[in-house]
C-alpha cells in the first residue's frame, strides 16, 4: 500500500505455457526482495512474518508472470511460503529448469509524435479531474501537494535553470487536461520562471508574517491544469536576526493528476542534481502515454474478472466511516486542509514491525488496522470503507519506468470489518486478507467501484471519503535533495471530495511520520486533534501489548473528567415507598383538594386516603400483600386514583391495563403479570375463562378500610407497566419504590412542586408519565386535574380544564403540548400555568418559543428522557436560548442519583459527539422484566459492580457534558410518545389470515406516522400456464410474424449505423481500436445511457451483427449483410407508404441524438415521449393494437351494462393518455369511472391535457412503484394495459401487481405482440420485453385465472384476457384495522396502508428496510383527491381546510382524514381552523368519530344549522 501509490499490479493469470521454477531459483528470488541470504529463508516459514511487504509480493507477482508463469497475487498471499508458492508454479509450468529471463523485451522508445498526441486519463484522474469542479460537494480544490524546505544560500537562477530542465526531462510537467476528458503534453511548460520574494531588507516579524500569507495562497491553489500549469516553484528569501540565520524557503507545488508519491521523490531528486548541472539528465526513453497503451491491452481479461469479483460483493460494501460532522459537506463552500503530524521514534517503529511479523501481518496492515480501531472508536461503527491508493507500476516493465514522472495511482476500497477476527491480531490477519484479495482484484479500480455504487444508490449512494496512504518503502525526501537543499520542513496535501487523507511515510532515521490532513471546516472542533492522539497512543501501546486482545483506547483524558462530572449526581435518598408521603400527610390536609374533574368535580386528600384504604382493605382480604400484582383498568376518574393507592396500601404492586386495550393483549398482560386478581372498574363482566379473580371496583369501595397502610421496603415492586414487545408479547417493566420515589422527590425538589400546584393528568393511567402526575403532586400536597376518557384528545377540553382549574404543570408527550398551544391561539394560556415538563418523544425546536409566547414567558420549558425501565425520567434540560447548531432539544444531563452511558458494541465509552448506546445507571434502574429473566439479564447488564439499563437508544455526548438524543437503534420507535415495537406490529398482522407478510414503519416529518407494507395471503389457484387456450386463433411462441421481422430488421440496421458512426473500426472490421465498443470502456456513461448500450449491442449480438470478445465487440457474420446499402434501400422500398416509413424518417431525424446519447452527452430518456418514436406512439400506430383496444372497449360496455354503477377501470399507463383517449372515445358517456395510473409525473401532466382536450373527465394518479395504496386495493372492475411495442419498464413488477387492483371478479384486457419486438429500442426503452406468450404464463402465475387469447391480428397485436377469480379474497384495509384493533392499541393501528406483491428483499435475502422504508414514506401514497368532490359550501369549506393543515391537495369527500395524515395534533388545528371560519366548535371526539370530508361536513351542519346556509356570517379565517 502506498500514496497515490506505492504498490500494485494484482496480476491473474496469463494463460501462457511457462517454463518451469527450481525450488533453488526461486528462494534466492525471494531472499533478494527480503534482503537476505537465501540459507536464511526456510521454505516453510511464513514469509510476511520475516519481512514480506505487500508492494514486494505486488513486483513479485509481476516478474512471475512476465516471465510466463502464472500466478495471481492473491493466491501467492494466501499461502506465503517458498515451498507452497514452488508446488504452485511447478503444477502450472511443467518440469523443473532454471528461472526464466524477461518474458518480453522492453518496449521502444515512444515517437516525439505520438507523445504529444492527447491519451486517455486514467480512472483516478477522471476522478480528480471532475472532483475539482464547483459544483461537486467538497469540490473546489484541485488533489495538490505543497512542499516547503528552508535551505541556506539557495542561488535563485540556478534553481530557475534546473527546473526549466525538469520541465524538459519529464512531460507530464508540460501536460495539459482538456474538457473532453483527455490530456496532453505541451512542447514546453507554462511555468513564469521563479518568483522570488525578497524580505531581507524587512524584519523577520513582518518576513514570518508574509510567507504564512503566502503559505496560505499557495498551499490551496487550484492550479490551471487546463492550461497546463501543473507545476510550480517560488523562492522566499527570509532575513536573519540575533537569533535567526538567513534561510531561502522554497515553495513547491504539484498537481497530482500528473504526480504520484514516487514521483515527488522523483521530482525533488533531480531537481538537486539539475540544480549542480542542467544538462545532466535527459528525457527517459519511455513515457506515460506508451504505458496506458500498452497496459490496456495486456489487462482486458483481468479487469473483465475483477469487475465480476467486485459487482459480486457491490451490494454487500459498507460506505465510508460516519465520523461526526459539524456541517454537512454540501455546505463547505471552499475545503481547507489543516495538516496534524506525529512522529513515530526508529526504535518503536523496528519493534512493531517485529511484533507484526510475529502474527503474521505486514507492516503496512499492522497500521491500516491501527487507523482502522481509531476511525471504528471515532464513528461507532466497525464496518466501513477505506480508500486506499496503489502505485500501478510495472518496475520490471521497462528500464525507465521507475524515472517517469506521472499518476501511477490506482485505488482499492478496503472494506474493513472488525467483527471479523479475535483481538487485534485476529483483526489484522482479516484485513490482511482482505486487502490481499481485493489487490488480486484491482484492475477493476476503486473509482470504478465507486462509479458502480452512485448507480446502485441514486438517491444516497455511499462513498469513501477517508483515505489511509501508506508510503514506508522509502523517505519522502530522497538523500540527494536533503544533501542539496535541507529536510522538509512543512508540508500539507489536499484532494477533492476527501474528509481526511491519513499518509505515513518512512524517515530518513528509520521511524515514520504520521499525518493526518483533514477538511478543517467539517469537524467538530477538537475531533482531530483527539484522533491523532489515539492513534499515536494506539500505535505506542502495541509495542508491548497482548495482540490476542481487543486494543482499549481509552477516552481522551478531559472527556474522562467531564463525564465523571456530569454523572457525580449523588442526593440522600428517604427510603420511603412511593404511597407513603401521601398517607403521612393526608389527615394534615384532609380538606385540601387531590383530585378535580368535570365542571365541579372534586376529591379531597382525606376523601381520596379513605376511599384507597377501603379499597386495601377488599384487597387485603383477598391475600395480597408482599408486592403481589393487582391489574388495574378504570376509567380515567377520581376511583382510579384511588384504586392504584388502594392496591399500594395493601402492599401490592399495581400492574394498569388501559380500558381501550384489546382483549387478547389484556390476556396476555395477565398472563405475563401472574396476576391473581383484577380491580376493575369498567363494569364490563370478567371473562368465563379468566385465570384471575376480577374484584369490580365498586364492590371495593364498599369493604372496610384499613387502619393504615401496609409497611413495604424499598425495594419491593411498586408498578408494573407493560410495554409493547417486538416478539409480539408485551414486556412488563417492574418499578421498585426506591426507583420510583428517586424520581418522583428529585422533580419534587428540583421544580419546587407544592401544595398550590395542580397538574393536568392528560396521560394515560399505563403510560408512566401519570406515575410522577399521581404521586408527585399527591404526594407534595397538589391536586390532579383529571380529564374525562372521551375527552382526551380534545385539546379545547384540556384548555377549558387549565382555565377553570388553574392548572400550574403541564406533564406531557410534546404533541400533546403542540395540541394544547394550538387551541388556545391566539388567546394566551392561562396565567397560573408556570412548568411545563416534556418528554417521551422528540422535541420540535418551534415548540419553547411557541410556549414562550402563549405564556408570556412565566412558565419554564423543561425537556426530560429516559425510559420506562429508570422510572420515569434519567436526565433533563431546562430550555432558554436556542443554539444554532441544535437539530432537536437535546437530553441534557442526568437527574439525582442517575448515570448516562454512551456505549459502543465492544461495551466501551464512546468519544464525545460519536454515536453509542445510550445505557442508564443509578437508582432509578427496574427491577427488570416481569416473567422474563433471559431478557432481563439481556437488557440489564452488570458491568464493574454496577447495574445498568441499556435503553436501545441513540445518543452521544457533547464535550461540555450534555447528552444528544439521537434515535433508536433497534426496530423500536416512539408516536406520540408511545414506544412501538414495529415487530410486534409485523407478528399481529401477519397473525390475520388475510397477510402472508407485513412491514413496518414508521414515515412523515415532522409528524410521524405508523405505515405498514403488507403481501396478502394469495391461495394456489391450481391452474397451468396455457397461453395458446381461448376463443382466437393465434401464433405459437415460435412464429414471428412478418410484421415483426421487417420490425427486427429496420432496427438491426438503424442500430449498426448507430455503433458504426460511434466506433470507426467496426466499418472496417479492426474493433478494438480506441473507441466506445473497442477497448475504451463504457462504464464512464451514465447508468441509463449505459444500460441502453448494452441492451443496443445485445440485440445485435443476439441477431449474429455483431460477435463479443473479451469485452469488446467486433463484426459479427451478418455485419456486412445489414451494413449493406443495397440492402437498406430495398427495406426502404418496402416499407414505402406504411406507418414504418414515417418510423425510418424521424430515425434519420434524429440520428445526431441518438448519437449524442450514447456519447453520454444526452440524457437516455430524452426520446422515451417523441410523438413519433416513442413506445406508446409506436403502439398506437400499429394497426393490430388499434383493434385490440377497440375489442377492449366492447368488452368493457357490455360488463357496464350488467351494472347499475360506472364500471371502475383503471389503465397501467404507458405513456401520455394516447390508449385512454381511445378507450374513452369507444364508451358511452358515464360508461366508466376511468383512472389512469402514470409512471412519472411529466406524463400524468400530459395526459391530464390529452384527456381534457378530448373532453374526457377521467382521473390521473401517479403509480411509480409496485406498490398499491389502499384506496387502489381490489377496487377496480377492469384493468387495461397496453404492452403491444413493451412500454412498460418492469411487465413482472405490473403483472405482479394487478390481482392487487383487481376486485374479486374483475377482468383484465392487455394487449400484447405475438414476438418481442426492438422497435422502441432506439428511443431508449430498456427492460424486459415479453411476448403473449410470456405474458399469459406471467399472469397465471401471478394467480389470475381464465388465461387466454382473446384476439390476434396479423400484424401480431394479441389481446390478451384474464380474470381475478370471483372467490379470490378482498384484501380490505378498514377490515385489517378492525382485527388489528382487537389485537393492538389504537396507537399501533397503522394510519398508512400499502399492499405488496412481495417484499423487497437485500442482496442477503433479508428484508431491505430501507428500501421498504422509502416505498412507505415516498407512497404510503394518499388515496387520490379526485374521488367523488365535496358536496355543498360546508363540504367544500371542510375540504380546503383539510389542504391547508395537511398540506395536500383538496380531498374528495370520501377521503379519511387519518389516512391522509392526519393526526391528532393536526385534527386539533383542524378543529381551530372550523371554529374560526365556520364558527363552529366541534367536539374532538364527534370529529375522531367523523373523519371523512361528507360526515365532517354533517357533523358541522347538525352542530351549526346556518353554516351552510346561503348568506352565512363570515368569519375571519386566521392563520392554521
Amino acid at each position: 500500500m502506498a500514496r497515490k501509490g506505492t504498490s500494485t499490479d494484482p496480476s491473474g493469470c496469463t494463460g501462457t505455457a511457462a517454463p518451469a521454477w527450481t525450488l533453488e531459483a526461486l528462494r534466492a528470488e525471494v531472499a533478494a526482495l527480503l534482503g537476505a541470504e537465501p540459507a536464511e529463508v526456510d521454505d516453510d516459514g511464513d514469509l510476511f512474518a520475516l519481512g514480506l511487504q505487500s508492494l514486494q509480493l505486488m513486483q513479485f507477482t509481476n516478474r512471475v508472470n512476465r516471465a510466463g508463469g502464472r500466478a495471481g497475487f492473491t493466491e501467492l498471499a494466501r499461502d506465503p511460503r517458498v515451498g507452497s508458492w514452488y508446488r504452485l508454479l511447478s503444477s502450472r509450468t511443467g518440469t523443473a529448469g532454471a528461472r526464466p529471463g524477461p518474458a518480453r523485451p522492453p518496449a521502444a522508445p515512444p515517437s516525439a509524435a505520438a507523445g504529444r498526441e492527447p491519451f486517455p486519463l486514467t480512472p483516478v484522474q477522471q476522478a480528480y479531474w471532475i472532483g475539482r469542479g464547483d459544483d461537486r460537494s467538497l469540490g473546489g480544490v484541485g488533489c495538490h501537494a505543497y512542499l516547503e524546505i528552508d535551505a541556506a544560500d539557495v542561488h535563485p537562477g540556478r534553481l530557475e535553470q534546473a527546473v526549466r530542465a525538469l520541465t524538459r526531462r519529464h512531460p507530464m510537467l508540460r501536460a495539459r487536461c482538456d474538457d473532453d476528458g483527455t490530456q496532453r503534453v505541451l512542447d514546453s511548460s507554462p511555468w513564469p520562471g521563479l518568483t522570488v520574494h525578497d524580505h531581507t531588507a524587512g524584519t523577520r516579524t513582518e518576513a514570518d508574517a508574509a510567507v504564512a500569507e503566502l503559505r496560505e495562497r499557495l498551499s490551496h491553489r487550484r492550479l490551471r491544469v487546463g492550461e497546463g500549469e501543473v507545476f510550480d516553484v517560488q523562492l522566499s528569501r527570509l532575513p536573519g536576526g540575533a537569533d535567526f540565520r538567513p534561510v531561502d524557503r522554497i515553495h513547491l507545488g504539484v498537481d497530482l493528476l500528473v504526480a504520484d508519491v514516487h514521483s515527488i521523490r522523483l521530482l525533488l531528486a533531480d531537481l538537486a542534481e539539475l540544480y549542480d548541472d542542467p544538462e545532466a539528465l535527459g528525457e527517459p526513453a519511455y513515457d506515460f502515454p506508451s504505458h496506458l497503451a500498452a497496459r490496456a491491452t495486456a489487462r482486458a481479461d483481468e479487469r473483465e474478472r475483477a469487475k465480476e469479483y467486485w459487482t459480486d460483493r457491490l451490494a454487500g460494501l459498507p460506505g465510508g466511516p460516519r465520523l461526526p460532522l459539524a456541517t454537512d459537506p454540501e455546505d463547505v463552500v471552499r475545503p481547507r486542509f489543516v495538516r496534524r503530524t506525529h512522529t513515530l521514534a526508529p526504535h518503536t517503529w523496528e519493534r512493531l514491525c517485529a511484533r507484526a511479523g510475529e502474527h503474521g501481518v505486514t507492516p503496512s496492515v499492522l497500521l491500516a488496522t491501527a487507523f482502522a480501531e481509531v476511525l471504528a472508536r471515532f464513528s461507532g461503527e466497525r464496518h466501513f470503507l477505506l480508500n486506499v491508493p496503489l502505485f500501478d507500476r510495472e518496475h520490471d516493465a521497462h528500464p525507465d519506468l521507475d524515472r517517469i514522472v506521472a499518476d501511477f495511482t490506482s485505488l482499492v476500497l478496503l472494506e474493513i470489518d472488525l467483527g471479523r477476527g479475535t483481538g487485534f491480531a485476529g483483526r489484522a490477519r482479516a484485513v490482511q486478507q482482505r486487502l490481499h484479495d481485493d489487490v488480486g482484484h484491482a484492475a477493476y479500480t476503486g473509482v470504478d467501484v465507486l462509479r458502480d455504487m452512485a448507480r446502485a444508490d441514486a438517491d444516497h449512494p455511499r462513498t469513501a471519503p477517508v483515505v489511509f496512504a501508506c508510503n514506508i518503502d522509502a523517505p519522502l525526501v530522497p538523500d540527494a535533495f536533503a544533501d542539496r537543499f535541507g529536510e522538509l520542513s512543512w508540508m500539507v496535501s489536499q484532494t477533492p471530495q476527501v474528509w481526511l487523507d491519513h499518509q505515513i511515510y518512512r524517515t530518513r532515521d528509520g521511524g515514520l511520520l504520521l499525518a493526518w490532513d483533514a477538511v478543517e471546516e467539517l469537524f467538530p472542533a477538537g475531533l482531530m486533534d483527539a484522533m491523532t492522539a489515539a492513534c499515536a497512543a494506539l500505535l505506542d501501546h502495541l509495542v508491548t501489548a497482548d495482540w490476542t486482545a481487543v486494543p482499549d483506547l481509552p477516552l481522551p483524558a478531559e472527556q474522562l473528567r467531564r463525564r465523571h462530572e456530569v454523572n457525580a449526581t449523588h442526593r440522600p435518598e428517604s427510603g420511603r415507598s412511593l404511597h407513603e408521603e401521601f398517607f403521612a400527610r393526608a389527615g394534615t390536609r384532609a380538606d385540601a383538594p387531590a383530585v378535580l374533574w368535570g365542571a365541579d368535580g372534586v376529591l379531597t386528600h382525606g376523601g381520596l386516603a379513605e376511599r384507597a384504604l377501603r379499597i386495601a382493605g377488599a384487597l387485603a382480604d383477598r391475600g395480597i400483600r408482599d408486592g403481589a400484582p393487582v391489574l388495574v383498568t378504570a376509567p380515567k376518574g377520581p376511583d382510579q386514583i384511588a384504586a392504584v393507592l388502594g392496591v399500594l396500601a395493601a402492599g401490592g404492586s399495581y400492574v394498569p391495563v388501559g380500558v381501550d386495550q384489546p382483549a387478547e393483549r389484556r390476556a396476555r398482560i395477565l398472563a405475563v403479570s401472574g396476576a391473581r386478581l383484577v380491580l376493575d372498574g369498567t363494569g364490563t363482566p370478567a371473562p368465563a375463562e379468566s385465570p384471575a379473580e376480577v374484584l369490580p371496583l365498586a364492590e371495593a369501595l364498599r369493604f372496610r378500610p384499613l387502619a393504615a397502610p401496609v409497611p413495604v421496603g424499598p425495594d419491593a415492586p411498586a408498578y408494573t407497566i407493560f410495554t409493547s414487545g417486538s416478539t409480539g408479547v408485551p414486556k412488563g417493566v417492574e418499578i421498585s419504590h426506591r426507583a420510583a420515589v428517586n424520581t418522583v422527590e428529585d422533580i419534587g425538589e428540583r421544580f419546587g412542586i407544592g401544595s398550590a400546584d395542580r397538574v393536568l393528568a392528560v396521560s394515560a393511567l399505563d403510560f408512566d408519565l401519570s406515575v410522577w402526575d399521581i404521586f408527585g403532586l399527591l404526594g407534595a400536597g397538589g391536586a390532579l386535574v383529571l380529564v374525562a376518557e372521551e375527552d382526551r384528545r380534545d385539546a379545547q377540553r384540556w384548555l377549558d380544564l387549565c382555565r377553570r382549574h388553574s392548572v400550574t404543570v403541564w406533564n406531557s408527550v410534546p404533541a400533546l403540548l403542540d395540541m394544547l398551544l394550538t387551541a388556545a391561539e391566539p388567546e394566551p394560556l392561562p396565567e397560573s400555568l408556570r412548568l411545563a415538563l416534556l418528554s417521551g418523544d422528540w422535541i420540535g425546536l418551534d415548540l419553547p418559543g411557541r410556549l414562550a409566547r402563549a405564556g408570556a414567558g412565566r412558565c419554564r420549558f423543561i425537556a426530560l428522557g429516559g425510559a420506562t425501565e429508570a422510572a420515569i425520567w434519567s436526565n433533563f434540560h431546562e430550555v432558554g436560548e436556542l443554539a444554532p447548531h441544535w437539530r432537536s432539544i437535546p437530553y441534557g444531563t442526568p437527574l439525582g442519583n442517575q448515570r448516562f452511558r454512551a456505549v459502543d458494541p465492544q461495551g466501551r465509552d464512546c468519544p464525545d459527539w460519536v454515536p453509542g448506546e445510550l445505557w442508564i445507571g443509578g437508582t432509578g434502574v427496574a427491577l427488570g422484566y416481569r416473567g422474563d429473566p433471559a431478557l432481563t439479564a439481556e437488557r440489564f447488564p452488570t458491568v464493574a459492580g454496577e447495574r445498568w439499563y441499556r435503553t436501545g437508544d441513540l445518543g452521544r455526548y457533547w464535550p461540555d457534558g450534555t447528552l444528544e438524543f439521537l434515535g433508536r437503534a433497534d426496530q423500536q420507535v416512539k408516536i406520540n410518545g408511545f414506544r412501538v415495537e414495529l415487530g410486534e406490529v409485523e407478528a399481529a398482522l401477519q397473525s390475520l389470515p388475510a397477510v402472508a407478510h407485513a412491514v413496518a414503519a414508521v414515515v412523515g416529518e415532522p409528524r410521524k406516522e405508523l405505515a405498514v407494507a403488507v403481501v396478502p395471503a394469495r391461495p394456489a389457484t391450481g391452474e397451468e400456464p396455457d397461453p395458446t387456450r381461448g376463443t382466437g386463433t393465434g401464433h405459437q411462441a415460435s412464429d414471428v410474424p412478418a410484421e415483426v421481422e421487417l420490425e427486427r430488421a429496420l432496427t438491426e440496421t438503424v442500430l449498426a449505423a448507430l455503433l458504426a458512426a460511434l466506433d470507426p473500426g467496426l466499418s472496417d472490421g479492426t474493433t478494438g481500436q480506441p473507441g466506445l465498443l473497442g477497448t475504451r470502456d463504457a462504464s464512464g456513461l451514465p447508468e441509463a445511457n449505459r444500460r441502453l448500450l448494452e441492451e443496443m449491442t445485445g440485440e445485435l449480438v443476439e441477431r449474429d451483427v455483431l460477435v463479443r470478445t473479451a469485452g469488446t465487440f467486433a463484426p459479427g457474420r451478418r455485419w456486412a449483410e445489414v451494413r449493406d446499402g443495397d440492402r437498406a434501400a430495398g427495406l426502404r422500398a418496402h416499407i414505402s407508404g406504411g406507418r414504418l416509413e414515417n418510423v425510418v424518417d424521424a430515425w434519420a431525424r434524429a440520428m445526431p441524438v441518438l448519437l449524442s446519447v450514447l456519447r453520454g452527452e444526452t440524457s437516455a430518456t430524452v426520446l422515451l415521449d417523441d410523438p413519433e418514436l416513442s413506445p406508446e406512439s409506436l403502439a398506437d400506430a400499429l394497426p393490430g393494437a388499434r383493434v385490440c383496444l377497440e375489442r377492449t372497449a366492447q368488452a368493457l360496455q357490455e360488463l357496464a351494462e350488467e351494472r347499475p354503477a360506472p364500471l371502475a377501470v383503471a389503465e397501467w399507463g404507458t405513456g401520455s393518455g394516447r390508449t385512454a383517449v381511445r378507450l374513452l372515445d369507444a364508451l358511452k358517456p358515464g360508461t366508466a369511472d376511468y383512472l389512469l395510473l402514470a409512471e412519472s409525473d411529466a406524463r400524468r401532466t400530459a395526459a391530464d391535457t390529452r384527456l381534457s382536450a378530448a373532453g374526457h373527465p377521467a382521473r390521473t394518479a401517479l403509480q411509480t412503484t409496485p406498490g398499491v395504496p389502499e384506496a387502489r386495493l381490489n377496487r377496480f372492475d377492469a384493468v387495461a394495459v397496453n404492452d403491444a411495442l413493451h412500454g412498460l419498464p418492469d411487465p413482472y413488477a405490473v403483472a405482479a401487481a394487478l390481482p392487487l387492483l383487481l376486485a374479486p371478479g374483475g377482468h383484465l384486457f392487455l394487449v400484447a405482440r405475438a414476438a418481442v419486438s426492438p422497435l422502441g429500442l432506439p428511443a431508449g426503452r430498456t427492460g424486459d420485453r415479453l411476448d403473449a406468450a410470456q405474458w399469459a404464463d406471467l399472469l397465471t402465475r401471478e394467480g389470475l385465472t381464465d388465461v387466454r387469447r382473446a384476439h390476434t391480428e396479423p400484424d401480431g397485436a394479441v389481446l390478451l384476457t384474464a380474470r381475478r377469480s370471483p372467490d379470490a379474497p378482498r384484501l380490505d384495509a378498514a377490515t385489517l384495522r378492525e382485527q388489528l384493533a382487537e389485537r393492538l392499541p389504537a396507537h399501533m393501528v397503522p394510519g398508512t396502508l400499502v399492499a405488496l406483491p412481495e417484499l423487497s428483499l437485500n442482496a442477503n435475502g433479508k428484508v431491505d428496510r430501507r428500501r421498504m422504508q422509502e416505498l412507505l414514506a415516498s407512497g404510503a401514497q394518499r388515496p387520490d383527491a379526485s374521488c367523488d368532490p365535496p358536496r355543498g359550501a360546508v363540504e367544500e369549506t371542510v375540504a380546503q381546510l383539510w389542504a391547508e393543515v395537511l398540506g395536500t391537495p383538496p380531498a374528495g369527500r370520501d377521503a379519511n382524514f387519518f389516512v391522509q395524515g392526519g393526526d391528532s395534533v393536526l385534527a386539533t388545528r383542524l378543529v381551530t381552523g372550523v371554529r374560526r371560519r365556520l364558527g363552529v366548535e366541534l367536539p374532538m371526539r364527534q370529529v375522531l368519530r367523523a373523519p371523512t370530508v361528507a360526515a365532517m361536513g354533517a357533523l358541522i351542519e347538525r352542530l351549526h344549522p346556518a353554516a351552510g346556509a346561503p348568506g352565512a356570517e363570515e368569519y375571519e379565517e386566521g392563520a392554521l
